[in-house]
């Protein structure tokens, strides 16, 4: 079970904080909007304050997050890669879940030009 809690954290992505008192975030809102807390996944996975399943929990948001945008049309890659990935250190099956659903790259396989003039 997820303990309830709040942490005190410097966003590193807001000039608003920059030299002011740390602000709270609880800990549901670090699973609501995982960005709005933290300047990346990686950010997440190296976080001291919070505990594996933590972690976990919040990975897991930012990849549904990640998912739902791309299957909306709006995705980055490098972003969904970096949020597979550190998912992966604490639920290595869940990660490969998303990889499994999220839409198929754009990018031409070089497979699909042989037989182009």
């Amino acid at each position: 079970m997820v303990q309830v809690m709040s942490l005190s954290s410097a966003d590193p992505k807001s000039a608003a904080n920059h030299g002011a008192a740390p602000a709270v975030i609880p800990f549901i809102e670090m699973v609501l909007d995982p960005r709005a807390a933290f300047a990346s996944p990686d950010a997440v996975a190296r976080h001291a304050r919070l505990s594996r399943e933590e972690k976990r929990v919040i990975l897991w948001g930012w990849a549904r997050d990640l998912l739902r945008e791309a299957h909306a049309g709006v995705s980055d890659g490098d972003e969904i890669e970096a949020a597979l990935l550190a998912l992966s250190w604490f639920d290595a099956a869940a990660a490969h879940e998303f990889e499994d659903v999220f839409p198929a790259s754009d990018e031409p396989d070089a497979a699909d030009d042989e037989g182009l003039p």
